[in-house]
């Protein structure tokens, strides 16, 4: 898990490094980030976070606004024709709110944005 997350927090620092104007090259770090191709109709501002990224699942005409974080290890599930706003965070992970027990463990739930398709 830590060794994803290394790679995950390189590859959005790449991803964010990129203007608006580069779509091609958002999409490919994209791809790249969350392992697996997505529609040409997706649209992403940078910059662009994310801790593991091989959860996350999105759909055609999909609009992620700037400063979006998607965090956790659970899957995140983007539908067609979603528009997430600017500094959206998706969570998928917690942990018990006692600070007795918060290292104990991790919980962990999937996240999923239905669009219109």
């Amino acid at each position: 898990m830590v060794g994803r997350v290394k790679v995950a927090t390189r590859l959005s620092s790449k991803l964010s490094a990129l203007c608006y104007d580069e779509p091609e090259q958002i999409r490919g770090a994209f791809e790249e980030l969350i392992g697996k191709p997505v529609d040409g109709s997706l649209s992403l501002i940078p910059p662009f976070y994310a801790d593991y990224g091989l959860n996350v699942t999105v759909g055609r005409k999909v609009d992620i606004g700037y400063e979006c974080m998607f965090t956790g290890h659970a899957p995140i599930e983007i539908g067609d024709e979603v528009m997430i706003a600017n500094k959206t965070n998706l969570v998928t992970s917690g942990h018990p709110v006692p600070p007795d027990q918060r290292r104990d463990y991790l919980t962990r739930a999937p996240s999923r944005e239905v669009g219109q398709g």
